[in-house]
């Protein structure tokens, strides 16, 4: 497909005539129709206009190449941020060029605001959120989290994701925990926090997982009640002893 097919191509997936297309653009009717049929070139400012009018890619008008959306809050796409593209993101979260290039999806429900779906990492949270989960989060503020609330932290060494609390003892540090017993508390400065996401839902397909994970805490918890009655077994048969 060339460019000026490309061109035309966004005209109708918008359901635009030439003339009201023309119009968003600022030129002529029949400057459109010479450019969709080839016979007229396309300048840079044109180029600008449809890729910030529509929420396109200029890679792909002019070559054909990268993604035919532009990642924007206007147009409802959500960059996936997954375990491979975690170091990238941590050192340019705020390049427009890099976020483009991430996967795009459109989450019902999530049509407004600033949104990431991050992939998770780990098993420090379960059985809250499984290694290998997306989580759909919502950009936030600290003065906006509640006590004990899922979120991601951004910083310059890593993204996690914990629960967050705040230090009474140091106003300027908050504590990370994990749903995890096996994993000990995080504290950071908040001075460090590049970026905070709000948990707001998760995909998954460990469903069977889940259930095993939950089997082998009652298992565990069993295991524990019996060697606590043993013990207190013991205790008693030395204490009668005596």
């Amino acid at each position: 497909m060339l460019m000026n097919e490309r061109i035309k191509k966004l005209r109708k997936d918008n359901k635009l005539s030439q003339v009201k297309f023309a119009d968003m653009l600022g030129i002529t009717q029949s400057v459109v129709s010479l450019i969709e049929s080839g016979h007229s070139n396309v300048s840079v400012e044109i180029l600008k206009r449809l890729s910030e009018n529509f929420g396109v890619s200029v890679d792909w008008l002019v070559y054909g190449k990268e993604k035919y959306v532009r990642l924007s809050r206007d147009n409802s796409f959500i960059p996936l941020i997954n375990v491979e593209a975690k170091a990238g993101y941590i050192q340019n979260h705020l390049d427009d060029e890099f976020m483009e290039k991430l996967d795009l999806y459109k989450i019902p429900g999530f049509e407004k605001g600033d949104h990431r779906i991050f992939e998770v990492e780990g098993d420090s949270m379960i059985p809250s959120i499984l290694p290998r989960d997306w989580i759909v989060c919502k950009g936030s503020d600290l003065s906006e989290i509640i006590e004990g609330s899922l979120c991601v932290v951004v910083t310059s060494k890593d993204i996690v994701v914990k629960r967050i609390y705040r230090d009474k003892n140091n106003p300027k540090v908050i504590i990370l925990k994990s749903d995890n017993a096996d994993y000990n508390d995080m504290s950071i400065r908040i001075a460090d926090v590049k970026e905070l996401w709000g948990v707001q839902a998760k995909i998954t397909n460990n469903f069977v997982s889940a259930s095993l994970e939950q089997t082998k805490r009652m298992d565990d918890l069993e295991r524990e009640l019996k060697e606590i009655k043993s013990q207190l077994s013991e205790l008693l048969k030395s204490i009668k002893g005596n």
